[in-house]
């Protein structure tokens, strides 16, 4: 904003000129994600005119209303795309069931994610980045990645290197991922070691395991078996863990029936076209989830034999709990794909030959 005589405002300034919107935004965002998890738990409970008369209306007005109040072409393009997302909500509340909501419930995160960094409240590095909780990675105990005014000010509950198990490391540092955004706890960047402590770049050619066919008890396996025309595989297809940013408790992973997926289609990268099919489908002993299949799609199969196709990944709908980062029930899986890096870090392909 150009003020004659004084220049443009500094960035201090401009944030102080949004800061009301922003909060009412994020306001209006928690109620609305509230709704959804309400339909999600009871369907009963939801209330629909809240959603699409209040909730929503005022989250894209206060978005263009901010897009109008700053100069600061980063934080316009936000306001501007939180607008746009809100807009679409609005007629998605008149059809609303699980895989909708689901799909809503992601938005408005999305959303909110993007209103609270706005103002520079989320320290998107290091050990609290989204690269370290799309990874499933968090440092080993005794290592927070903070600096130690920064761990002095963690409450005792969200410490999470003081913990031994890696999995609750991940889920308590994905709970005090989200306590900073919705502002509960405050770090700021110049609290994070990130040039110490970050996560590690995805390996691009992840190393291949020749453990031989499965067996009851082992986590990591795809193995082939192919004639001329297409080949017949078999392997994990999910297994309990912290993947995408999201940990899969082993009930979690039992309680889905695997038989359901027997004729799935078999994907490429999860495009659309079909590339093979699910013959069998059973939950293991060790929390995974086994399946058996064939592709006869050539360009594919070409790919597996070369090595350079070396995973399975299902497209997995799920009810969670977000504040947790935990997955509370697999309520649909879509399909499964052939992929060259599986978000599953223990899906990755052996074969014998």
């Amino acid at each position: 904003v150009d003020r004659p005589g004084q220049g443009r405002l500094t960035d201090e300034e401009d944030d102080r000129l949004i800061k009301y919107t922003v909060d009412g935004i994020l306001e209006e965002l928690l109620l609305s994600e509230k709704h959804i998890r309400d339909f999600l738990d009871d369907k009963n409970t939801i209330c629909t005119t809240c959603l699409k008369e209040k909730h929503l209306p005022l989250i894209k007005a206060l978005s263009k209303e901010g897009s109008s109040l700053t100069k600061d072409q980063r934080k316009k393009e936000t306001f501007l795309n939180c607008a746009t997302l809100a807009a679409e909500l609005i007629p998605m509340v008149d059809n609303l069931d699980d895989d909708t909501a689901m799909k809503m419930q992601d938005t408005i995160r999305d959303i909110r994610k993007n209103m609270s960094r706005i103002m520079g409240k989320y320290p998107n590095t290091g050990v609290l980045s989204e690269k370290a909780m799309y990874l499933g990675w968090v440092p080993e105990k005794g290592v927070s990645g903070l600096t130690k005014e920064a761990e002095e000010s963690v409450p005792p509950h969200l410490r999470f290197w003081e913990k031994d198990d890696e999995v609750e490391r991940i889920d308590i540092r994905n709970r005090l991922a989200e306590a900073i955004l919705s502002g509960d706890v405050v770090l700021t960047k110049d609290d994070l070691l990130y040039d110490r402590v970050s996560p590690p770049d995805p390996p691009e050619s992840p190393s291949i395991r020749d453990d031989g066919p499965y067996k009851p008890g082992q986590r990591t396996i795809w193995s082939y078996h192919q004639n001329a025309d297409r080949i017949e595989f078999d392997g994990i297809l999910l297994s309990y863990g912290a993947w995408n940013g999201y940990y899969y408790p082993p009930d979690v992973i039992d309680s889905f029936d695997a038989t359901q997926l027997i004729g799935m289609p078999v994907r490429f990268e999860h495009e659309k076209r079909k590339v093979g099919e699910y013959t069998f489908a059973k939950n293991t002993d060790d929390h995974s989830i086994y399946v058996k299949g064939w592709v006869d799609d050539p360009k594919v199969c070409e790919l597996i034999r070369s090595g350079s196709v070396k995973g399975l990944s299902p497209k997995v709908f799920f009810k969670a709990d977000d504040s947790r980062r935990t997955v509370k029930q697999i309520t649909k899986i879509e399909e499964g794909s052939v992929v060259q890096n599986p978000a599953c870090k223990v899906c990755f392909i052996s074969w014998a030959s």
